[in-house]
């Protein structure tokens, strides 16, 4: 068992480095946190764990000890455990606080690095780290040091390219300190938000009107001269700048897509092509189900008056749907852990009623007595109410026909005789099952061997090895007679 403590890189979901992937797909449990790309737990097994643990500004010491643990617990418990951090574990990522917790509980570790937002975010912004005509060193800072403590950072010594990141709350308190520290007010600065992703904006200011710029996290702060150099290296601006004054047609009303095209000079036409409604299907008592399935985020966003229990299990169909499930706390119960997957018949575009069952099926017929299966009726491929129906029809359907056979062939047993009557309706219900249904059938070669299928199974064989026996001992006996006569001729 090992814990890898991996860095996930800045932001864009590619900027992660081979081997930080191949140990997610490996992965018995991913425990990740805000920052990182959603889209990375895509690439993960099927039966993974995937545990929220993203810190929030308030109590993160106490967060943290929390987090700590949980990777202490899983460690004891799983062959390969994933830590899922934001850039590199070792850039102001805690990452060691983490090692050294396991380190002091004998739980094997190995450190993954990452590529760090302190470099990649001013690189995707066109600002260089160091520019032999303007600097030849740079420091990283933290703007956000341990609970109860003051900034411990020697002003005076710093060289005069910065990058600062958590800061953005004590931005007006860093301005004042390298001000009074000898920093010229006029200083270049660069607030980098969302960097490397298709979300990034720049900001730029001079340091005496740092604290007064409106800035958001997550945001990477960059001070020095080598903010000027942005217009000429800003390749990836460049390349978003390319829709500009553009027309875009679009068939949906609302999203990032469509935020970012904005941003970047396009005329954005949106026209939707699909109407979200609600179907005539009452939620029942979510209490009374063992697990719940939801397969959109929108279908969350439907529940929003319903208080979801915490003590079931929680399947979801891709990332942005376990996103909002998150964002409604399921996953971070301290109590009980989901395994929160994405199905493996149903992907995006794929709403075939027969995959849904067969995965349901798969997983949890033998295991629960009740499901409860909630669809959106509507996607881009037009569903309708009577798929979404089906579905649940279906499930239900078959969850019954698997118990009563199996109760069928427990009381055929029982009784000790051999009905082949009665044993023949039992395998053509059998035969009848859909969706792997007779996977979970138990005792039914019982009734094969009342029907004797066995054994004309095995006569078939011998009849067919009796078969080619004759014919080569009847072509062995005329390759005889043949010889013989040729003899005598001779």
């Amino acid at each position: 068992m090992v814990v890898y403590i991996v860095g996930a890189g800045p932001g864009d979901p590619k900027l992660i480095t081979i081997k930080a992937n191949e140990l997610i797909r490996k992965a018995d449990v991913i425990l990740y946190d805000k920052l990182i790309s959603i889209d990375l737990l895509s690439h993960s097994k099927k039966d993974c764990i995937k545990v929220y643990v993203g810190k929030k500004s308030e109590g993160s010491s106490q967060l943290q000890d929390e987090i700590n643990e949980e990777l202490y617990k899983y460690g004891k418990m799983y062959d390969v455990v994933v830590r899922l951090k934001g850039g590199d574990p070792y850039i102001f990522g805690r990452g060691a606080e983490e090692a050294m917790y396991l380190y002091e509980r004998n739980i094997p570790f190995e450190i993954i690095p990452g590529i760090s937002s302190t470099v990649s975010c001013p690189m995707y912004a066109g600002i260089p780290l160091s520019y032999r005509e303007s600097n030849s060193s740079f420091a990283f800072l933290t703007g956000h040091e341990a609970e109860n403590k003051s900034f411990s950072i020697n002003w005076e010594r710093l060289p005069d390219t910065l990058v600062i990141v958590m800061g953005v709350k004590n931005r007006d308190l860093i301005a004042k300190n390298l001000i009074n520290a000898g920093f010229d007010p006029k200083t270049p600065v660069a607030i980098i938000k969302n960097g490397t992703t298709l979300l990034q904006e720049t900001t730029i200011c001079d340091l005496g009107s740092l604290g007064t710029t409106p800035a958001e996290p997550p945001s990477v702060i960059f001070v020095g001269k080598n903010v000027l150099l942005r217009d000429k290296l800003d390749f990836f601006q460049k390349k978003l700048s390319l829709i500009k004054n553009k027309d875009i047609f679009v068939s949906r009303e609302s999203g990032n897509e469509l935020e970012i095209m904005k941003k970047n000079g396009a005329n954005v036409y949106a026209y939707s092509l699909i109407e979200i409604v609600n179907i005539d299907f009452k939620v029942p008592n979510l209490s009374d189900y063992d697990v719940i399935v939801l397969t959109s985020a929108t279908g969350v966003d439907r529940l929003e008056s319903i208080s979801l229990p915490k003590d079931k299990e929680y399947y979801t169909i891709g990332p942005k749907t376990e996103e909002k499930l998150i964002e409604k706390g399921i996953a971070l119960n301290e109590e009980k852990e989901y395994p929160v997957v994405s199905f493996e018949n149903l992907k995006p575009g794929n709403y075939d009623n027969e995959a849904i069952n067969q995965d349901l099926l798969n997983v949890k017929i033998s295991k629960y007595n009740h499901y409860l299966y909630y669809l959106e009726l509507f996607d881009v491929l037009g569903r309708n109410d009577d798929l979404v129906k089906d579905a649940i029809v279906s499930i239900k359907e078959e969850e019954i026909k698997v118990a009563r056979l199996n109760k069928q062939i427990c009381d055929f047993i029982e009784k000790g005789e051999e009905n082949e009557e009665e044993a023949l309706a039992i395998k053509e219900s059998y035969e009848a099952l859909r969706y792997g249904g007779q996977n979970y059938i138990e005792n039914y070669d019982s009734i094969l061997l009342v029907l004797g299928e066995e054994k004309k199974d095995l006569s078939f064989y011998i009849y067919f090895s009796l078969i080619i026996a004759s014919i080569g001992l009847t072509t062995a006996l005329v390759l005889i007679i043949i010889k013989r006569k040729k003899a005598k001729r001779l």
